[in-house]
């Protein structure tokens, strides 16, 4: 969507040559990006605004105008009008279209792929990740031992059920 419009890339080159900073490379092009979303998201309500609002607006003229061709007809200035608000409403929903389709995603609708994908989504749910992605810098993140994963993967014993609800205190309730 905002690829159509005829002033983005200008405004996005502008904006990315725009944002001054300092330090460290990687914090000054993170900062950038927060800088230039920003820009956009103002960029974006200045430039497309509410699509339903519009729509709603364009919606109204188009069955003032009707209402008048019904009354008695309408001038040749009034059938412009009509015609370039038609055209700005086929333009919003296109728009509208375009932001749905975005939002959405890829679809799926065949039961085979619907099936895959869930397959597909549980397994990288549950795959162990990598030890990389465990790095977060300054940070030690340490595996446990392989007696303490066994133990945290066994059921739980009747014993410890009993022991843990009679530790309970009576006045609160559990993880307070």
């Amino acid at each position: 969507m905002w690829l159509q419009h005829p002033n983005f890339k200008e405004s996005f080159r502008s904006w990315w040559r725009d944002f001054q900073g300092n330090g460290w490379e990687g914090h000054k092009f993170m900062r950038k990006l927060q800088f230039v979303k920003d820009k956009l998201k103002e960029w974006n309500k200045a430039s497309f605004g509410e699509l339903n609002e519009r729509k709603k607006c364009i919606l109204f003229e188009l069955a003032n105008f009707d209402s008048i061709e019904q009354e008695g007809g309408l001038t040749s200035k009034l059938l412009i009008q009509r015609a370039l608000r038609k055209g700005e409403l086929e333009e919003l929903i296109l728009r509208e279209e375009i932001h749905w389709r975005q939002k959405l995603g890829p679809s799926v609708d065949n039961s085979k792929s619907i099936k895959e994908e869930v397959l597909r989504y549980f397994e990288k749910l549950y795959s162990s990740p990598s030890r990389e992605s465990w790095r977060v810098e300054g940070l030690d993140w340490s595996s446990i031992s392989g007696e303490s994963a066994s133990r945290l993967d066994s059921p739980f014993t009747e014993e410890e059920i009993f022991k843990t609800i009679f530790q309970l205190d009576r006045d609160k309730a559990p993880g307070a």
